[in-house]
C-alpha cells in the first residue's frame, strides 16, 4: 500500500504483541500508552502472519490483550 508517498505494510503477530501492555488492568486498553498516547479505544487489529488454519488470521484485541 501506497499513502502519502510512504509504503505501508499491516505488522506480523510477533510486531503487534510488542504493543500490548500486560501490566494494564483489563478493563482498559492495553496498548503501550507511551508509544500511543491517547489510543485509548483501539480493539482489534489483524496481522500480515500467515494463519495456521484456512479462513481465520491472526489479530490482537488490545482492549483485552488477546492474541489469537
Amino acid at each position: 500500500l501506497t499513502l502519502a508517498g510512504q509504503t505501508w505494510r499491516l505488522p506480523t503477530i510477533k510486531e503487534l504483541v510488542t504493543l500490548v501492555d500486560y501490566s494494564r488492568a483489563l478493563d482498559t486498553s492495553t496498548i503501550d500508552q507511551v508509544a500511543f498516547p491517547g489510543a485509548h479505544n483501539i480493539s482489534i487489529f489483524w496481522a500480515s502472519t500467515p494463519p495456521a488454519f484456512f479462513g481465520h488470521t491472526w489479530l490482537v484485541a488490545f482492549l483485552l490483550g488477546v492474541v489469537g
